[in-house]
């Protein structure tokens, strides 16, 4: 990691819906907007650096480090304020219903911006 939870910039990732190859894909981006961080992605070692890193960062700026769950939950923190997810879905797309009952947090943990008007069609199979 060499100091990479320090050095987070602001960091965009934009998800279209022709982009989903795999619904399963959608879980893993449910489960960051849910929590902060996707279960199971790192392994005990990774996470253990992760802590490690951040306790380096507390200690060069003179602070006492907290236990390693409080260290590794303020680095999930700070990749949750760096990284910005952008999910542009189309409501004229017939699975835009299906994955906001599946996966909910994709509508509630977001602001929802609408570029442009529904589809009349859209609206009606939405609140069908």
């Amino acid at each position: 990691m060499n100091g990479a939870i320090a050095n987070v910039d602001h960091t965009t990732f934009l998800l279209t819906d022709n982009e989903i190859k795999k619904e399963v894909f959608l879980e893993y981006v449910n489960s960051f907007l849910n929590t902060g961080e996707i279960s199971g992605m790192l392994e005990k070692q990774d996470r253990d650096t992760a802590q490690t890193e951040a306790e380096k960062f507390m200690v060069k700026r003179g602070e006492d480090a907290p236990p390693a769950e409080v260290l590794f939950e303020g680095a999930v923190n700070k990749v949750m304020d760096s990284l910005h997810m952008v999910l542009a879905f189309s409501p004229a797309n017939p699975r835009f219903r299906a994955r906001g009952i599946q996966f909910p947090s994709l509508f509630t943990s977001c602001s929802i911006n609408f570029f442009f008007p529904w589809p009349e069609e859209a609206l009606m199979e939405t609140s069908a």
